[in-house]
């Protein structure tokens, strides 16, 4: 949890990634940016004074990374009725599902408290409707199947937990997932296998059950 003096007191949305919750002004991310009391999952930027100047002999990267003063942080962040920001994911890693911004660790989170789950990443692939569709790799438990029932009651939990929108258009079962050295999600690694499961006989289609009116949304 980040408070936003850490950031001036002023909480920034870059309006090609959220728009306000309150219906605040939409502009052009390159133009200017929208100063708002609240708003709904957004780009985090600082312009802290000696924050970052760039990144060491990269000077693509560090010119990507700053616009207009403010350091892109990738980020992607709530502000609170407290005061403080709370972070949701990295902005690569969000699905676009219909115009809606999906963030990966929120989806993540709700599937590893699913029973008969161990672990579960989830990724974005292709869909021709909706533009990307979420694909979710299960790590079953021992005594848990892996088979097309399993997966179908897995939607149908979700579809409980969240927005219906959120829940994964896909399942696939695997032994483990890819990691990095430090033990955190490969997310390269992640995308390479959804790409090899998707559309295979291992890779459960769930999309119909993906409806506006399968639960009431809070």
């Amino acid at each position: 949890m980040w408070h936003a003096s850490h950031v001036n007191n002023f909480f920034y949305l870059d309006v090609q990634t959220a728009q306000c919750a309150d219906g605040g002004v939409a502009a052009e991310a390159d133009a200017f940016y929208v100063h708002v009391s609240f708003v709904e999952t957004v780009h985090l930027l600082c312009s802290l004074a000696g924050f970052f100047s760039g990144y060491l002999k990269d000077p693509q990267a560090t010119e990507e990374g700053w616009s207009g003063g403010w350091w892109h942080t990738g980020d992607l962040a709530r502000y609170g009725p407290d005061g403080s920001l709370h972070f949701v994911d990295r902005k690569k890693n969000v699905i676009r599902r219909s115009g809606e911004n999906i963030a990966a660790l929120e989806v993540e989170q709700l599937l590893r408290g699913c029973p008969g789950i161990r672990d579960a990443a989830v990724a974005a692939t292709p869909d021709e409707i909706r533009g990307e569709e979420v694909v979710a790799c299960i790590v079953p438990d021992e005594s848990a199947n892996a088979d097309e029932p399993a997966a179908r009651r897995i939607v149908a939990w979700m579809l409980e937990q969240a927005a219906y929108y959120k829940a994964p258009g896909w399942v696939t079962f695997v032994d483990a997932l890819p990691t990095t050295p430090t033990q955190k999600i490969d997310r390269a690694g992640l995308k390479r296998l959804v790409g090899e499961r998707v559309g295979e006989a291992n890779c459960f289609d769930t999309r119909a059950m993906k409806r506006r009116d399968a639960r009431p949304v809070a």
